[in-house]
């Protein structure tokens, strides 16, 4: 059997975790990140409260990375569906896994990002070189942290086993 590229993940943003109770969608995880404070933007606070949490998941699910923008065209009508008093209960950010990179999915334009389709852009966000992932100018501070790093190097040993 060929497998493909890349492993899908989601990054999840909350204030209340038994919101992710809700999301039956995501049930097939290979491997989850401990709960991490969100204190590295107040961006999300006007429409979330504080104090907010994060977490990543991967699925057990390799993809090729074509049309995987669908998977945030997916992750926003999840988090309509949760809509309070028209704010957002979750945010959710999926991404792919590679031996050599990681990509978040965005609907926001900056120049760094690659438009895909319907609105999504994919922005690299790490990169391995020299034994390690390593951040970029633009990548977002959660993703900087050794905390995340280490993740996904033990989550690429992993994957190189699979192979």
């Amino acid at each position: 059997m060929k497998i493909s590229n890349y492993l899908v993940f989601y990054a999840f943003m909350y204030r209340d975790r038994s919101i992710l109770n809700k999301l039956s969608q995501y049930n097939n995880v290979f491997k989850k990140t401990d709960v991490y404070d969100f204190i590295f933007s107040d961006y999300y606070n006007r429409e979330f409260g504080s104090p907010l949490y994060k977490e990543l998941w991967v699925m057990n699910k390799y993809t090729n990375g074509f049309n995987d923008y669908e998977l945030k065209i997916k992750s926003i009508e999840v988090e309509q569906h949760f809509l309070k008093n028209g704010k957002r209960q979750i945010n959710i950010d999926p991404g792919l896994v590679s031996l050599s990179h990681i990509i978040l999915f965005s609907t926001k334009f900056v120049s760094h990002r690659i438009p895909l389709n319907q609105g999504i852009y994919a922005e690299i966000e790490l990169i391995y070189e020299n034994g390690s992932y390593r951040p970029l100018k633009w990548t977002y501070p959660d993703f900087r942290t050794p905390f995340i790093i280490d993740f996904f190097n033990k989550l690429r040993k992993e994957m190189k086993c699979l192979r």
